[in-house]
Formats: C-alpha cells, sequence, structure tokens
C-alpha cells in the first residue's frame, strides 16, 4: 500500500521531522518500520505491536520512541503527525493535531 505524507505549506511535516533526528540508528529503525507497514499486513504488524490503533482509523506507528501518527484512505496510509514521546500518555495537543489533519484528508 502507498504512503503519502501530510502537507504542511510547503513541508512534509513527518519528512521532515525525520531528516532532523540526529540519531542514524533512530532513522533506520523508523525507515525499517515504514517499510514494514508499506509491505505487510496492518492486522500482522498490530498483533506485533509494531503499530497500535488508537482510535477509529487512526494508528501509530512505534519505532522506539517515536510515534508517527496515520490513518488509512483510499488505498493509502497517510502520515499525518510525528512526535517523540517523552510520557506514558500522547500528549492530547498531539492527538488533537492528528485527529484535525484525518478530518483534512478525509472531508
Amino acid at each position: 500500500m502507498d504512503i503519502k505524507c501530510y502537507k504542511k505549506g510547503l513541508k512534509y511535516v513527518v519528512w521532515d521531522f525525520i531528516e532532523n533526528i540526529d540519531s542514524n540508528q533512530d532513522k533506520r529503525k523508523i525507515i525499517k518500520d515504514l517499510d514494514r507497514l508499506q509491505n505487510e499486513d496492518l492486522e500482522k504488524l498490530l498483533k506485533v505491536e509494531v503499530v497500535k490503533k488508537l482510535e477509529d482509523n487512526l494508528y501509530e506507528l512505534r519505532p522506539y520512541d517515536i510515534r508517527i501518527f496515520f490513518i488509512v484512505f483510499k488505498d493509502a496510509y497517510y502520515l499525518l503527525h510525528i512526535i517523540r514521546k517523552k510520557r506514558k500518555k500522547i500528549p492530547s495537543k498531539d492527538l488533537n493535531i492528528a485527529r484535525k489533519r484525518k478530518k483534512e484528508i478525509i472531508i
């Protein structure tokens, strides 16, 4: 399945975040997990906890302490938002950003 990235102005928010990560190990892990998302069954990734379902059609890809929020829409994965998770709970601000971008894509 294709992977598309939310664009804000001239920037692709997820790709720009990834490019600015200092650790090459983190970057490799993110790319590996994105590759798995693109090429493996979503249900399988949910079972092995590479992906977690947050709510109706809103998921998070979970490489290390990075969280990439995405949806499934029209046979593609849309990457909406990315954060470096610092606490156990996802900050509501970041979850709301993902929800808002989800609405923009689906409508």
